[in-house]
């Protein structure tokens, strides 16, 4: 009986030890995005999260108090948003119309 038990443990270690090679495998797998290009923004500060326009292919970075603007086929920066004293985390631009909206971090308001 006991090396029933035994040989049981052996086959629950076994396969414990294939599992974790199997995950760390998949976390050093090479990563499915790369760096296309590097587009100066300025004055490094505070970043935050960045959002894609398809319809006017431009990208909107939040960046401290205000948004930077940046035509992505010309790699050109076409300027700022803003200032929001409060500070602004991201944007998002609506589809079919000429809108956008940001945020005023202290204020907690949404801005177009």
């Amino acid at each position: 009986m006991r090396s029933i038990v035994n040989g049981k443990r052996l086959t629950v270690c076994a396969a414990a030890v294939l599992a974790q090679m199997f995950l760390f495998e998949a976390a050093t797998a090479a990563p499915l995005y790369r760096i296309a290009k590097a587009i100066p923004l300025g004055v490094p500060e505070r970043w935050d999260y960045a959002s894609f326009d398809s319809e006017r292919n431009r990208v909107y970075v939040a960046h401290g108090d205000h948004l930077a603007v940046v035509d992505i086929a010309t790699s050109a920066m076409l300027g700022q948003v803003g200032t929001f004293p409060g500070g602004t985390h991201g944007s998002a631009a609506v589809p079919g119309s000429n809108l956008a909206y940001t945020d005023d971090g202290e204020a907690g308001v949404a801005i177009a």
